[in-house]
């Protein structure tokens, strides 16, 4: 898998509103992902992602932050794994992106477990 640099994420092409068009790959060397994602991230031990997901099949980014804290990035969402999840239930109810949201995310948390 592909792994990026700040750089070449800085010089990826944009969609009509602004968004960065992000490639299958490893963003583990991302240290920020832009104004429309006001986030820095420190140190992060793990990244994963799930593509195809929602209504717009993006790709959606889950960060195992040294603190054991996970993060995520997905559309226009950047915050904590709880947060993720109340806005995950709000926009999407009980529809099949929501499902598929929810058992991704625990598939998530399964690959951050210690052990």
């Amino acid at each position: 898998m592909k792994k990026y640099t700040q750089e070449e994420f800085d010089a990826f092409e944009t969609d009509e509103y602004g968004y960065k068009i992000c490639p299958t790959g490893d963003y583990t060397e991302i240290k920020s992902f832009g104004e429309r994602c006001s986030c820095e991230f420190g140190e992060f031990s793990k990244m994963l992602t799930f593509g195809g997901f929602g209504s717009e099949a993006r790709t959606t980014y889950f960060f195992l932050l040294t603190s054991k804290a996970l993060y995520v990035r997905c559309g226009c969402f950047q915050g904590t794994y709880d947060e993720w999840i109340n806005k995950v239930q709000e926009t999407h109810h009980n529809s099949k992106f929501a499902r598929a949201y929810l058992a991704a995310g625990e598939a998530v948390k399964i690959m951050c477990e210690e052990g």
